[in-house]
């Protein structure tokens, strides 16, 4: 028996990157997030993901390294809130490859 997959990453929709319905909890927290960043000036990202599972990648394989420059500037590309719509009725990810953490 695995880990439980979050809402988010059980019913996105590959083919749109969107979530309908989402649970009501993450339909309350993402737009807040999304608030936070823009308060924050970008500092807050919940689009970490990418460059978050490029270092697990990275540092749990079987030679643990640092990931190269250029593996970082493309999961950098992949960082950004204005990738994300979201409400309390649905959520998608504008760019293919984004992901929420």
């Amino acid at each position: 028996m695995g880990r439980p997959r979050p809402a988010l990453a059980r019913r996105l929709q590959p083919a749109d990157r969107r979530l309908d319905g989402p649970p009501p909890e993450l339909g309350t927290l993402l737009p807040a997030a999304l608030t936070y960043h823009r308060l924050r000036e970008g500092a807050f990202a919940p689009t970490v993901a990418p460059l978050v599972d490029l270092f697990r990648a990275r540092w749990t394989g079987p030679e643990p390294r640092e990931p190269a420059a250029a593996e970082v500037a493309e999961a950098r590309a992949l960082v950004g809130a204005g990738a994300i719509r979201a409400s309390r009725r649905r959520v998608r990810l504008a760019r293919r490859g984004t992901a929420l953490t």
